[in-house]
């Protein structure tokens, strides 16, 4: 049996070596033999910077589309009007609510749907009752609070696996009015100024209620009583 010779046994890290050798030396005669391990360093350092650099973008990517999401959610009716004039006083502002109203002020609400078939008052009682039990129970006897609805808008039907097909789907505002007919707002939670009132294909005579999937201009005719 012949013997393998060292070239041989050895022949890549061999051509290896003397490629680094030759660029060691091409190096050293254009740079100069003192200036090669700055060099390499800045190689190094750029080779780094590149493979961080991608998650870096990948997050902020992420973050985009993040953001994206939140300021396309819906928002509850502002009274923008009210916030105006408060603003213009010099009054205390809430944290938040110069950026909502910002928001609310771009949108255009002349292209929405208004709503020919709407749940009246007392099935928007029944609905929220339906969904939130004694709480609202009590939250509306307690301050002898009945519920009004008003201008209701057209949203997009959605099909669940839980309840099945919609077949009418509105968004409105609700306020609360005491027996001597004051405004009470939304109370306190769980009464939100608005929600969504949904009629099922298994259910069509029934209203219930749920989140908002838009967001509504500000009912003023509502807010007076």
């Amino acid at each position: 049996m012949k013997n393998t010779s060292f070239f041989k046994r050895h022949q890549k890290a061999v051509i290896s070596f003397t490629v680094i050798v030759t660029l060691f030396l091409a190096l050293g005669y254009y740079y100069g033999f003192q200036h090669i391990p700055h060099h390499l360093q800045e190689l190094w350092q750029s080779s780094a910077s590149k493979q961080e650099a991608q998650p870096a973008m990948d997050a902020s990517v992420a973050t985009a589309e993040a953001t994206t999401e939140v300021s396309s959610a819906p928002e509850f009716p502002l009274d923008t009007l009210m916030w105006i004039e408060a603003i213009k006083k010099g009054e205390y502002i809430p944290d938040g609510v110069k950026e909502e109203l910002a928001n609310i002020r771009k949108m255009d609400f002349s292209k929405m749907s208004v709503a020919t078939e709407k749940p009246n008052n007392q099935e928007i009682k029944q609905a929220i009752i339906q969904r939130f039990g004694e709480e609202a129970i009590h939250l509306l006897k307690d301050n002898n609070a009945t519920l009004r609805g008003g201008k209701a808008f057209n949203a997009s039907l959605q099909n669940t696996e839980k309840n099945g097909q919609e077949i009418a789907r509105v968004t409105m505002m609700v306020i609360a009015f005491n027996d001597k007919n004051v405004n009470l707002l939304n109370i306190q939670q769980p009464m939100l100024p608005a929600y969504d009132f949904v009629k099922f294909e298994s259910d069509p005579d029934t209203w219930y209620v749920t989140d908002i999937s838009q967001t509504i201009p500000y009912d003023y005719k509502l807010n007076k009583g």
